[in-house]
């Protein structure tokens, strides 16, 4: 044995970073995969050794040996093992070596309990901590959204937008030109062997109607994934079905011109002269397919824009149309668009080239071109309806259903109209987005007629103690807006400067209070979640109308004027929010920044129909990522707080993710900390052994060698100053030491 001196230059000291794999999987069908046991090694056969009642031991020594001894005496020596193995196996397993840990989803409650303590911590002391380095710990979403148009095997296919536009150049439709120009993407493709319906984009009834139809190619299942074009011009948009639409004047597209779950930049643009017209079809910048027409018969367009599905009418019935009158049967609606849609211009001008290339990657800014007849970027406004058209109020009763109330002007709320009813919510736990505020027409200020969208059944009231969820308007509601992942579009907020804010800072009440962050600082690109119900103490809740302030009391208890939820919390922020904690035992020190992947399979209402994909963006926001083509990896809907394993979602539109099940997905981050010893062996040094066993033997049976009474080395240890043995290390095969050999040892202890 020898002892070696080691100084600082024996040691060297690194971390190596893990980054373990984790994924988790929450379903009420196939029920939890991807826990983590507490404990490494999980046992089925340890069992409990002391029962449940305090100090008395049940599996002893004593207890044993009288056990077994009564089976002897009862069953001889050969049973006594078989019986005595039955008792033990009757004792409980051991609860600790089976024990796991899940991925927890909560949200707010509606009275005060524990979870209220863990959403004030969360919102006021963790994003407050963490909002210097992560720029999405905010009480607020980002406004960028798109229209999202489908059907289910319970919600109607009637529903559309209806927008009554009189920028729209209608007397020069024949003469004159227009350009149709937006970005969509085809998400929902039709079941093999399913036929699928031609579903309407934009519809001008008596000029023009834009479709979107199957292609030809197929997957490897046999369901259509490309896409065409098919476009209506003139009288056969009013009066031929997108579906069967043939002959003159219907126009198709290069086959296969669109993806399926792709956004498409698209344009559709028609110039026309006393002699002939012409036009051409625009996706992503490339020409797929021109046409042209001398059989310029044009009927008198009709002032209504229809945006997601076709209208079937004639001449004489096309005032229907009108948002001032009903129309007259349920299917004069029946081909629902089945796409995402957003950046929805009409212009008046036939758009150039490089017109089409800017507004392929830029939005609208603040200064609205003279030529746009339309504009709905589907962005969050802080005011809805104004003016003429009837809007449908709903007052809240203490069945937690909605009934129709009064037609009347556009109502601000005095903290500023909230991304949803959150007085709905805060009064009945239901949850209903405000459509009406992400539908603004930028370019007249006007709202469509929100046909087959609304809560409530009109005129009748809904049945009593019905929720509003089982409602297939309210449910199609909910889903019509979502948030966006078309990463190839640079938004321009501008156009909520002209289009709903005064230039002035932002105040309490003010049309841009909503677009501020936690630290009242105007940010456009926000939707802030705080003070989504009036704040001021029992005082009553106001409405703006025509400017008069009506105070709105609830009919079950007139001296309760503030919401049932806000007087059990005291905390008015947005509880349309969802958590989802993790425990470290998945990601160890903390959550590897852009790793993190949560799905949901079914989102609540859409009858399996809608999946949602959210992403970690690296910088601890959460984004969408369904689509195939780029994301908007900066549209924040939540945050992720890496350190604490912490997921919220906070846009309203994603309130339901994970209600039936959901899967994450996240990779950790884990520091091994090795220390690495370098210990020398020289030569003429260790080569002595003061074991009592030790014999001089020859290194080698070579009757060449020379050597005698070699040192075989098994092992090495570590000592402390004081000689204590502190670290050991047992090489897996001893090596033998002549003499003159000298070696170097490293030895590496992690941590």
């Amino acid at each position: 044995m020898s002892i070696i001196k080691l100084g600082p230059d024996n040691f060297e000291r690194f971390t190596v970073i893990a980054r373990p794999r984790r994924y988790f999987s929450s379903s009420s069908l196939t029920g939890v995969t991807g826990s983590v046991p507490v404990f490494p090694r999980l046992s089925t056969i340890e069992r409990e050794v002391v029962s449940a009642s305090f100090g008395v031991t049940v599996f002893s020594e004593e207890t044993t040996l009288s056990k077994y001894s009564s089976f002897s005496s009862s069953v001889g020596t050969l049973g006594a093992a078989g019986a005595f193995s039955d008792y033990t196996s009757s004792f409980t397993t051991n609860a600790n070596r089976s024990k796991k840990m899940e991925i927890a989803r909560f949200v707010p409650p509606f009275t005060f309990d524990t979870g209220s303590l863990k959403k004030t911590a969360i919102r006021q002391n963790l994003f407050r901590y963490h909002g210097t380095k992560n720029p999405y710990a905010d009480w607020s979403f980002t406004n960028y959204q798109c229209l999202n148009f489908f059907s289910s095997s319970t919600t109607l296919t009637s529903s559309a937008l209806i927008y009554y536009n009189n920028n729209f150049d209608a007397g020069d439709s024949s003469s004159g030109q227009f350009s149709l120009d937006f970005y969509i993407n085809p998400r929902y493709k039709p079941l093999a062997g399913e036929e699928f319906r031609a579903g309407t984009i934009v519809q001008v009834s008596g000029s023009h109607a834009l479709s979107l139809i199957t292609g030809s190619h197929r997957d490897e299942s046999g369901r259509a994934d490309k896409f065409n074009l098919q476009f209506q011009l003139g009288p056969v948009s009013s009066i031929q079905r997108p579906s069967v639409a043939s002959g003159l004047n219907v126009f198709t597209s290069d086959d296969n011109a669109l993806s399926y779950n792709c956004w498409h930049h698209v344009v559709v643009r028609w110039s026309s002269s006393n002699l002939q017209g012409y036009g051409s079809f625009v996706v992503d910048g490339t020409e797929v397919g021109r046409f042209s027409t001398a059989d310029l018969g044009f009927m008198l367009p009709h002032p209504s824009v229809v945006i997601g599905n076709y209208f079937e009418g004639t001449s004489t019935n096309l005032t229907t149309l009108s948002r001032y009158l009903p129309l007259d049967a349920q299917n004069t609606f029946s081909h629902l668009l089945k796409s995402e849609i957003h950046e929805i211009k009409v212009w008046n001008k036939y758009l150039t080239d490089s017109e089409i290339s800017y507004y392929q990657s830029n939005s609208v800014g603040t200064s609205i071109p003279d030529s746009l007849a339309l504009y709905v970027p589907v962005l969050f406004t802080s005011q809805s309806y104004q003016g003429s058209p009837p809007f449908v109020f709903h007052k809240i009763f203490e069945n937690q259903t909605s009934m129709p109330y009064v037609n009347r002007d556009f109502v601000t709320q005095r903290a500023g109209s909230s991304p949803y009813n959150s007085l709905l919510h805060f009064n009945t736990d239901i949850i209903e987005i405000n459509l009406e505020n992400y539908v603004r027409d930028f370019v007249g200020g006007v709202y469509p007629r929100l046909y087959n969208l609304t809560g409530s059944v009109l005129p009748a009231p809904p049945v009593p103690n019905t929720s509003l969820y089982s409602q297939s308007r309210f449910r199609k509601r909910n889903l019509t807006v979502l948030p966006c992942d078309n990463g190839m579009l640079q938004v321009d907020y501008g156009v909520l400067v002209s289009g709903t804010l005064e230039q002035k800072p932002p105040l309490i009440g003010s049309p841009h209070a909503r677009f501020v962050d936690d630290f009242g600082t105007l940010n456009l690109s926000l939707v802030s979640l705080k003070d989504v119900v009036p704040d001021d103490g029992l005082g009553g809740i106001d409405y703006e109308s025509d400017g008069i302030i009506d105070r709105y009391y609830y009919p079950s208890a007139p001296s309760l004027e503030v919401p049932v939820s806000y007087l059990s919390t005291r905390d008015n922020s947005s509880n349309a929010v969802v958590f989802f904690d993790s425990s470290n035992l998945f990601y160890g020190s903390r959550i590897h920044p852009g790793s993190l992947t949560l799905v949901d399979p079914s989102i609540f209402g859409s009858d399996g129909e809608i999946s949602v994909t959210l992403k970690d963006n690296g910088f601890g926001g959460l984004y969408r990522a369904d689509a195939l083509t780029p994301h908007a990896t900066w549209a924040g809907v939540g945050t992720v707080l890496y350190d604490e394993g912490i997921t919220v979602i906070k846009s309203p539109m994603l309130a339901h993710f994970g209600t039936s099940s959901f899967s994450m997905e996240m990779r950790g981050e884990r520091p091994v900390h090795v220390m690495q010893i370098a210990v020398p062996c020289p030569a003429g040094q260790i080569n002595s052994s003061s074991n009592p066993a030790f014999q001089p033997l020859t290194a080698s049976d070579v009757p060449s060698e020379t050597s005698v009474g070699p040192v075989i080395i098994t092992g090495i240890n570590f000592h402390d100053d004081n000689l204590n043995v502190v670290a050991r290390s047992q090489l897996a095969q001893p090596i033998i030491k002549r003499n003159e050999d000298r070696f170097l040892f490293r030895t590496k202890i992690d941590w």
